[in-house]
């Protein structure tokens, strides 16, 4: 089976590719995805082919942090619905915890694990359908984006205690400990940020716990189009998450590729029958 995500993981790729020589538009062909897929972010494309152009981008322009730097642009906004559910919960805590659950929603192959001792806390990061792992640059945005996730939470003074990652160092590290603001151990056994444990208990004065216990009892199957190969999510509760999510979610109206409006719609919930347990200590979602 094809693992989809949502054509937000791509929102600021023009930015990035142009701004490290790429034409966006020509690296797209060249890994055989669709142009549209730049003009809507509920757009449901395989991960494999993110894969191919994250590799092919960072190869083409001899940048070792190409997928650092599409995270540093990226974070909670790019996550849709999901974003809505973990930014309205009443700690980081539950936040985190919250994004374990559904990130599956926006990306199918991704899974956190969450472990806790006294003191700190590991969220591990885990791609599925890599041999024997997932690419380096697939592995950095996604350890990337939850690390600008976490800190979206907090405020930008936030840092992790430590950033691992499984994969050998690049030529230069100078990019990476600007980027975590904290030690980055390379060839480790996980990929993985750990945190404060104290960290968890800090509340979002901005939550809304209603609302995020409210959202993910809206819950609707998604379409797929056989004739364009993509699948697009069916409308999830949409007058609620235009009105809550866009304003304050940075999302651009205007392609970054066409200049054309966006047309996409908020995409569903978790599934009737989600694949998650209740909250506990290790937490592993959607297995």
């Amino acid at each position: 089976m094809t693992d989809l995500i949502r054509s937000a993981c791509l929102t600021h790729y023009p930015e990035v590719a142009r701004s490290v020589g790429l034409d966006p538009l020509e690296m797209l062909r060249k890994v055989r995805l669709p142009v549209n897929c730049l003009d809507d972010p509920d757009l449901r494309i395989a991960v494999s082919g993110l894969r191919r152009l994250l590799e092919a981008s960072a190869a083409a322009a001899g940048v070792d942090e190409f997928g650092l730097r599409m995270a540093e642009r990226g974070g909670l906004s790019n996550l849709g619905p999901v974003a809505l559910v973990v930014r309205e919960q009443s700690t980081v805590g539950t936040a985190i915890e919250a994004l374990a659950r559904f990130i599956h929603i926006h990306h199918e192959g991704m899974r956190l694990k969450i472990e806790r001792d006294a003191e700190v806390v590991m969220i591990s990061v885990t791609l599925r359908g890599g041999r024997p792992r997932a690419p380096r640059q697939s592995t950095e945005l996604a350890v990337g984006t939850i690390d600008r996730i976490i800190r979206s939470l907090f405020g930008d003074d936030w840092r992790p205690l430590d950033v691992h990652l499984m994969h050998s160092p690049p030529r230069n590290r100078r990019y990476y400990r600007a980027f975590f603001g904290c030690n980055v151990i390379f060839n480790s056994e996980a990929d993985a940020i750990l945190l404060a444990a104290e960290d968890l208990e800090r509340p979002i004065p901005t939550a809304h716990p209603m609302i995020a216990d409210y959202l993910p009892s809206a819950s609707k199957p998604s379409r797929h189009d056989p004739a364009s190969g993509t699948t697009r999510s069916a409308n999830w509760c949409a007058r609620c998450c235009r009105t809550a999510i866009a304003p304050s979610s940075g999302w651009p109206s205007i392609s970054p590729a066409t200049g054309a409006p966006f047309t996409g719609i908020w995409p569903d919930a978790a599934p009737a029958s989600p694949r998650y347990s209740t909250p506990s200590a290790p937490i592993s979602c959607c297995g």
